[in-house]
């Protein structure tokens, strides 16, 4: 049998001699910084690295010094150190990897990432060297050797499988949860005696988990070690459950007890073995459905790819227990996102036409949702957006709304425009009369997911709030006829969408309200079901929303755009696809950003447990 084991780093020592009654001066110090090892490898509680990354370094009464990889050298790196303005020998010494920003005070923030990647993340902002003592002066500075030790606790989990029922298993997820917060944001503070420690800020349902997903398939096979390291808070673990999840099962084992592991040690849970000693169940994969425009899936057409999809990022968190399906596309209005999703009744051509008896396509001009009395002008909104659409099914029906026939099939449009329809098998030629109703693919095979997420309104399709707030209710209702209603509704992240639909501030009071999707015990509402984008991007906590997004290294490292931004009222500047164009569409970071913040909530409403 194999065993799961842990080890975690110890926090390391760091003196402090700045004379009494001294005010430093700043003076630029050239630095040179060799880390010992050449490969990015973990050896017992020792880690090395490489690659284009930067870090910083500490010493007494000084706080920083920025410092990149020079080149393709390995683990080789130059920059200029914040030194005080005198001679000092015997200085302290100690390097954070990657750089997330040490400010004047000593303080030092960073955040720890809830989805990982197995079986190591490199890209995680944790490191920390082993003190170095040095001497230096204001004009040179020898260079430093530093072997790279690991600020946060690391949780090296082994598995194997000696059972012919698992063998052909896919491994997909190793998740860590427990009731101790695990990751999230953390600031290094030093105690002391000088010992740098990382205090993690809040403590998040959401951060109490941490998962590490395999980036490509991996066999379980037979009697073959598995190794994957996850990276924590350094605290006292407490109520931990370790899961293993393949493509057919989750295997689940808790721990013994609390335990604590410090550098040098590895704290040893009880032997187990997949196929003996894990808890193993079928698995039941569970089933997202989310709905949008682009806001929520960006076209191809538009050169950007999934990392600028807020729900690809929110799958990674989620683990590979969920089956997203992406509903969005790019420039929909809301009365045809709600008519894909079967909300409201879709209908297929304006005119008469027949399905032939073959395959072959048939030119008709489209679908289009039906009129409603809280919907859009005009007797019916041609869709031209087909995300989940296909394969649909057309109900013919005869002068007195009997059912007669069903024919299934596919609608395209070619690139001249033309739309077409095409049967999925053959069978009996059948006249289609203009305007009959059509059941999506989603509207047919989605409906009771385990949880449906809908962001809309950025493209119109309605003519108040009470007609938005009623196609929201339409999805709702269609999706679950019996409850419970296991739904998030996403709010503008922006003040020119509301401006441009004349909603203004109502719009989020409205939406977050109990007559929105806000708290509402009398409607079975103990917990809020709206995410105010806006408030989550621009308020208190935009900083730590940055840093989750990759894009500040830190609180104290949020560029000055992105300052500026917020203080108007805009979401940050880094999160805009195109700024300078006045395109807010999310770019990676923003997308990122927008999945923390849905994330929250998922884990608030206990989706993840």
């Amino acid at each position: 049998m194999k065993k799961i084991l842990f080890a975690c780093a110890a926090l390391l020592a760091m003196s402090c001699v700045k004379e009494a009654g001294m005010e430093p001066e700043t003076a630029k110090v050239p630095v040179s910084v060799g880390v010992l090892e050449t490969k990015t490898v973990i050896s017992g509680n020792q880690i090395s690295f490489s690659g284009n990354e930067s870090m910083t370094l500490v010493c007494e009464g000084v706080n920083a010094a920025k410092v990149s990889n020079v080149g393709t050298a390995l683990n080789r790196f130059t920059g200029a150190f914040d030194a005080v303005g005198q001679n000092k020998t015997g200085a302290s010494f100690y390097a954070i990897y990657p750089y997330v920003g040490v400010g004047q005070n000593g303080d030092e923030a960073g955040w720890l990432p809830v989805a990982q990647t197995a079986p190591f993340d490199g890209a995680a902002n944790f490191m920390c060297s082993d003190k170095v003592t040095a001497d230096y002066d204001e004009q040179a500075m020898p260079e430093l050797s530093m072997q790279m030790n690991q600020l946060m606790g690391i949780i090296k989990v082994t598995f194997t499988n000696s059972s012919e029922t698992f063998k052909d298993d896919v491994v997909k997820d190793v998740i860590l949860s427990s009731s101790t917060q695990l990751v999230g944001s953390f600031v290094v503070k030093f105690d002391e005696a000088g010992r740098p420690a990382p205090a993690f800020r809040g403590d998040d349902a959401a951060y109490r988990r941490v998962i590490a997903s395999y980036p490509s398939p991996v066999v379980l096979g037979m009697n073959q070690t598995h190794e994957v390291h996850l990276f924590v808070n350094p605290a006292e673990i407490k109520d931990a459950e370790i899961t293993i999840i393949t493509d057919k099962h989750e295997f689940t084992r808790k721990a013994a007890g609390a335990f604590t592991a410090k550098q040098g040690d590895l704290t040893y849970m009880d032997p187990m073995d997949v196929a003996t000693t894990f808890t193993a169940e079928d698995l039941d994969v569970k089933t997202l459905v989310v709905w949008g425009d682009s806001y929520t899936n960006r076209s191809q057409k538009d050169g950007h790819v999934d990392r600028c999809n807020y729900v690809t990022h929110l799958h990674q968190m989620l683990g590979s227990g969920w089956e997203v399906y992406n509903g969005g596309s790019s420039g929909d209005v809301t009365n045809t996102i709600a008519a894909r999703q079967g909300g409201i009744q879709l209908v297929i051509n304006s005119t008469d036409f027949t399905v032939p008896a073959g395959t072959e396509p048939v030119a008709i001009d489209g679908l289009y949702s039906s009129k409603n009395f809280w919907f859009t002008d005009g007797e019916y909104t041609l869709t031209a957006r087909f995300a989940l659409v296909n394969p649909l099914e057309i109900v013919v029906e005869d002068a007195s709304g009997n059912e007669v026939a069903r024919v299934e099939g596919n609608v395209t449009i070619e690139g001249d425009k033309v739309t077409h329809f095409t049967r999925t098998t053959p069978g009996e030629e059948i006249k289609v009369p203009a305007y009959s109703k059509v059941v999506t693919f989603a509207a047919k095979n989605l409906r009771n997911p385990d949880l449906m997420i809908v962001y809309m309104g950025q493209n119109g399709g309605f003519k108040s709030l009470d007609i938005l707030y009623n196609q929201y209710r339409s999805m709702i209702d269609y999706a679950f006829p019996e409850g419970p209603e296991d739904y998030i509704v996403l709010g503008f992240h922006n003040h020119d969408t509301v401006a441009k639909w004349n909603v203004d501030n109502a719009y989020w009071d409205f939406f977050g309200g109990a007559s929105g999707f806000g708290v509402n015990e009398a409607e079975g509402r103990p917990i809020s079901r709206f995410v105010n984008l806006y408030t989550e991007l621009t308020g208190p906590d935009y900083k730590d929303y940055l840093v989750i997004s990759g894009a500040a290294a830190s609180v104290d490292d949020v560029r000055a755009e992105d300052i500026d931004y917020v203080s108007r009222g805009m979401i940050p500047y880094s999160y805009w696809i195109r700024p300078w164009d006045n395109d807010i569409h999310p770019n990676e970071y923003g997308a990122k950003a927008f999945a923390a913040a849905v994330y929250k909530k998922v884990v608030e409403l206990g989706y993840v447990e």
